[in-house]
């Protein structure tokens, strides 16, 4: 595809096929592919307003389909929207391959829009640490876009700070991201630890 334009297609005659990864964690099963191959580093919008049915879109990087890397995706744009709206940034030379499904498998008329626009890239590395979560994975943001993470522990550990690039004692961390970053949640264990000790021989002389 050129760097702007609108595909209209139908999906009701796509199936799922052997190895294809859950789009946006949903079952689908109606999925339509286009490729995207990004002349310049930049960021690909991607919007499903106007179809007829509950759409998700997901990207990948991969040759095969059964290794696909995901790089981005979404179901619903605004809750109970109904259609899907991705920003993904990517590398120059890098070709994005684009699923777009129906939510449990709907189908019917769909309406693609993108539009690509070159921008510098920065690479976001979030690592989770031990003892929890974070709901955001690594991978690259347009300079200057605005970045929410936050951690969360298990039942067994507690919030430290976040540390790297970026340091905060707050779960939540926000921030503007203008160069290449990596941050880190670190936590701490809310259990004892049992400790052996050797054993001691007193003599009395």
């Amino acid at each position: 595809v050129s760097n702007e334009g609108s595909v209209d297609g139908n999906n009701i005659l796509a199936t799922r096929e052997f190895g294809e990864p859950l789009h946006a964690g949903n079952q689908g099963g109606r999925s339509v592919w286009y490729t995207f191959t990004a002349p310049k580093d930049g960021v690909l919008t991607l919007d499903t307003a106007g179809s007829a049915f509950d759409t998700v879109i997901a990207a990948y990087l991969g040759e095969r389909l059964g290794e696909l890397a995901s790089q981005g995706s979404n179901d619903d744009a605004n809750p109970g929207s109904g259609f899907s709206h991705l920003e993904q940034a990517v590398r120059q030379g890098n070709t994005l391959r684009i699923a777009l499904d129906g939510f449990a498998g709907q189908s019917g008329d769909f309406k693609l829009k993108y539009s690509f626009v070159p921008k510098a890239l920065r690479q976001l590395t979030v690592g989770s640490g031990l003892g929890g979560g974070v709901d955001l994975e690594s991978g690259l943001y347009a300079d200057g876009a605005s970045i929410s993470v936050t951690a969360t522990p298990d039942d067994r550990h507690d919030f430290v700070s976040w540390s790297g690039t970026k340091t905060s004692y707050a779960p939540r961390l926000a921030f503007t991201i203008s160069e290449d970053t990596t941050i880190t949640a670190d936590r701490k264990s809310t259990r004892l630890t049992p400790v052996t000790w050797p054993y001691l021989v007193c003599r009395l002389l």
